[in-house]
């Protein structure tokens, strides 16, 4: 048994607790003889806890000793934090997401003793997911490599041609089927243009989110302009080669966009679910929130990119223009 233990008690510890809410306890420090502590703190931390690998993150320290223990009796440390902007609760079918109120001695040469009290923490808007200030990500396929691959194929059919025309014959169809769509491929690379999206990068449950989609020239034909918005619980069990990857879709639906009064401009309008989907990243853990574009080209490869989103516990900004990428 170690001869400092802890006891931690919080007043109206079981109570909701918003940002900015004062929280008051007091630490007892109990020792059977004198020693030394390097730190005596009080400190918020959030947990990410389930199928996957467990993530911890401190969110605010107090200190509260630091020094020698003279004797052996029992300190009390009174104390008063201030509940900072959290990641919200989250219960998902694979982690949960929680908060807890710990103390900890930190003990030269031995185990820190330490002891925990879990708090409720409302959802609130002054936290903010940093999942929105993240750039798109291009989904398309990559044509201008496949085109290179392309011409490589083609040279080496060229030189097996010379060396025996029978076998370069026999080669053909197989180079043709590489060469004819690695090729359109190309084409199509070059002739899309990125897209303007207009859409809140940052929202909330049960939001309507407005989405316009502009093209400064599209050089296919174009068939139909859609966006899907996708939230994912994602966690990691295990690393290297032994890790393991579980995921689960909690929202998937997809708008077809509709052409305005000009052609290479999209609009259209979604609902998300009143649900506490909050985004969330947390070592191998993540809520993530995805706008997904999609242009649907006639005899053309499609177009593919997507918008990371925060859902947050905040009042949606007004619809603003996203820069290109």
């Amino acid at each position: 048994m170690s001869w400092c233990t802890l006891t931690l008690s919080v007043k109206d510890g079981a109570r909701p607790l918003h940002a900015g809410d004062e929280l008051e306890g007091e630490v007892e420090v109990r020792l059977s003889r004198p020693g030394r502590c390097d730190g005596l703190r009080v400190e918020l931390r959030c947990h990410a806890i389930g199928k996957g690998n467990d993530h911890e993150a401190t969110l605010t320290v107090l200190p509260l000793f630091a020094g020698e223990w003279a004797q052996a009796e029992t300190f009390r440390y009174p104390f008063r934090l201030t509940i900072p902007p959290a990641p919200p609760p989250f219960k998902g079918e694979l982690m949960t997401v929680s908060h807890v109120l710990r103390a900890t001695a930190e003990i030269p040469l031995a185990i820190d003793p330490k002891v925990d009290h879990p708090l409720t923490l409302v959802p609130s808007p002054e936290w903010r997911s940093k999942a929105a200030q993240k750039p798109p990500v291009v989904e398309q396929f990559r044509g201008l490599l496949a085109g290179l691959l392309a011409v490589s194929f083609m040279l080496a059919f060229i030189g097996l041609y010379f060396k025996s025309p029978t076998q370069g014959l026999l080669f053909l169809p197989l180079g043709a089927v590489f060469f004819i769509p690695s090729a359109r491929n190309t084409i199509s690379a070059l002739r899309i243009s990125t897209p303007t999206v207009a859409v809140p990068r940052r929202i909330h449950p049960g939001q309507t989110v407005p989405m316009v989609i502009e093209l400064d020239h599209f050089g296919g034909p174009l068939k139909a302009v859609s966006a899907t918005l996708v939230c994912t619980e994602r966690v990691v069990s295990g690393g290297g080669n032994d890790a393991s990857v579980y995921e689960r879709i909690h929202f998937n639906e997809t708008v077809a966009l509709t052409p305005s009064n000009k052609q290479t401009c999209f609009e259209g309008s979604a609902v998300l679910p009143n649900l506490p989907l909050w985004s969330f990243e947390g070592g191998s853990t993540s809520v993530r929130w995805m706008l997904r574009i999609h242009l649907e080209c006639s005899a053309w490869p499609d177009w593919h990119m997507s918008w990371p989103l925060s859902m947050d516990p905040a009042e949606a900004p007004a619809l603003a223009g996203s820069p290109r990428p």
